[in-house]
């Protein structure tokens, strides 16, 4: 019951605290216009964030470091809703594999691990990282590909349909709830 509430709390607040990142980052579109010409969407150099970072006018470098602070937030949240989920389906049903409740915590690890970087980049102009791209590359493929897994181990093997959709309902709803009152 604990487990379940907590797991409902965290998903609607990712789920309200997105919807919050995707109106900050609508304020910093050009940074992203500048992500699709200079490199790839999921992953870029610190050189490239920083000279798309550094084309920004004043408003929109403000807004982009709103943006990473809420997305600390969302990182916290949406890593504690994974664990939570990998927690509740291993204690469920399947114990084979517990080292899937340490992958959010890898994906939390990776995600700080970016903005920290990021921050840097921001604050000191000659900072460099050569692993930045291998940590964006490894946030990606966990924050994308583990609630896949999850919800798939959920769909498939424990034939929890209604919880699930519920879910995925109720979080499109908050995430379009909040871009429609902040818009």
């Amino acid at each position: 019951m604990i487990i379940s509430l907590t797991k409902r709390i965290t998903l609607v607040t990712a789920s309200l605290l997105w919807g919050i990142l995707m109106h900050l980052a609508g304020e910093v579109s050009p940074l992203t216009a500048s992500f699709k010409e200079n490199s790839s969407l999921l992953t870029c150099s610190l050189e490239d964030f920083r000279k798309a970072y550094e084309a920004l006018g004043a408003a929109q470098q403000e807004a982009f470091i709103s943006l990473l602070k809420y997305d600390n937030y969302f990182v916290l949240m949406y890593g504690l809703f994974l664990g939570i989920y990998a927690f509740e389906l291993w204690t469920g049903r399947n114990k084979k594999f517990p080292w899937v409740i340490a992958l959010p915590l890898l994906y939390m690890f990776f995600d700080y691990t970016e903005n920290y970087l990021m921050k840097q980049a921001i604050r000191h102009p000659g900072f460099t990282w050569p692993y930045f791209t291998p940590v964006q590359t490894g946030k990606w493929i966990l924050s994308l590909g583990l609630p896949l897994a999850l919800l798939i181990t959920d769909l498939l093997i424990l034939k929890n349909y209604t919880n699930v959709l519920k879910g995925i309902f109720c979080s499109i709803l908050l995430i379009a709830s909040v871009l429609l009152i902040l818009n």
